[in-house]
């Protein structure tokens, strides 16, 4: 990543309004399966839709280690392709050896399918090395004498463990056309983070915070989605779409709720800036249409700490302080200090996030001035 984000004062979070603000994304049906091998490097994982970024379990943060998940279909399976991004490779847990281990308490990735009925899905996990273990769940009860055709196969690059895996249709109820439920979610136990595609607040197993997919009968699809490092200021959006026709797809971005168009060219390609600059919460939501038909629909939500309101009441406790109080030397300095620090809040966009969340040290110091 160009900035590091793992900071208090930026957050990257899901709204937790409601269902309509749960992500979408239209699965493509692919031209022959993508090559197994844990790699990722058969080209046509390039034509499987992407995920939306990972977000913290509780919606109030990013991970500092991402996920990223590609998707596509063939008749009989959904395919798979995952990285994620590790730092700390030779730290990773990969415990679990048997099928139905423990896997959940490696690192791993689990995947949750579910239908029109809320209380039965499917629930499928596996860790760095390959191992699985799978389950249907309905309600409190979990089948772990249910057992899936769940093929799995892991690998390793410069900074991520890598997985390429594929379930077959049927016996997880998913079928091309018809609307179904799925979160992908992931256990890093290094920096101990828990991590989805679909906050769902409290524990994986909440299936009404799955996502919403549909399984297309075209190669339609988000192909591509880079948010860039959201900061105030300029920022640039990337993203490739393809349609499966001569049609290109419509793209739209909505930003602290101002929409608009993004052309994508005749290839489905674009690069985009956007721009916000205020402090507090900036919604972003991004869709993507071909034809009418969404592809995809994934939300990030910035919260950005105001300072404002703290140095407002630091300058009001400044005001309060006896005539002989604020008359004294250091009283005159701290009033200056004030100032110069409020100033500087009103600019995120001239500084970096690490100088932005360095503010927070800078307003607490000033306060025990106040206090002295």
């Amino acid at each position: 990543m160009r900035r590091v984000l793992a900071v208090t004062a930026l957050v990257f979070a899901v709204s937790l309004a409601g269902a309509d603000d749960l992500p979408f994304v239209l699965i493509p049906g692919m031209p022959s399966a993508p090559a197994l091998d844990g790699t990722l490097a058969d080209p046509i994982w390039q034509q499987a839709a992407v995920l939306g970024a990972f977000v913290m379990l509780d919606g109030t943060a990013a991970p500092t280690q991402q996920t990223q998940v590609r998707l596509g279909h063939d008749a009989e399976r959904l395919y798979l392709g995952v990285v994620c991004r590790e730092d700390r490779l030779d730290r990773i847990q990969r415990s679990a050896s048997a099928r139905d281990g423990a896997v959940w308490s490696d690192d791993c990735i689990e995947v949750f399918i579910g239908g029109a009925d809320p209380n039965t899905y499917y629930h499928l996990a596996f860790n760095s090395v390959g191992t699985v273990a799978d389950e249907k769940c309905t309600g409190e009860g979990k089948d772990l004498g249910w057992k899936c055709d769940f093929r799995v196969t892991t690998g390793r690059r410069e900074g991520a463990w890598t997985a390429t895996a594929s379930i077959p249709l049927q016996q997880v109820g998913l079928e091309p056309g018809r609307p179904a439920r799925l979160n992908l979610c992931r256990s890093e136990v290094p920096h101990r983070e828990a991590s989805c595609w679909s906050a769902t607040l409290r524990g994986f197993h909440q299936p009404s915070r799955f996502g919403h997919v549909t399984l297309g009968t075209t190669p339609a699809a988000l192909t591509t989605l880079d948010w860039g490092t959201p900061w105030p200021g300029d920022n640039t959006l990337t993203c490739t779409a393809q349609s499966g026709d001569s049609l290109t797809p419509a793209l739209s971005l909505t930003v602290a709720g101002k929409t608009q168009a993004l052309p994508l060219t005749p290839a489905g390609t674009g690069k985009f800036t956007y721009r916000f600059s205020a402090a507090g919460p900036i919604r972003l939501d991004l869709e993507a249409k071909a034809a009418g038909v969404l592809l995809s629909r994934q939300s990030l939500l910035l919260s950005l700490k105001d300072y404002q309101p703290e140095l407002s009441a630091l300058s009001q406790r400044l005001s309060s302080l006896s005539l002989t109080a604020r008359r004294l030397p250091a009283a005159d300095q701290t009033q200056k200090d004030l100032q110069a620090l409020r100033a500087r809040a009103k600019t995120p966009e001239s500084m970096t996030p690490q100088e932005w969340a360095g503010l927070a040290e800078e307003v607490t110091a000033l306060g025990r001035r106040v206090d002295g």
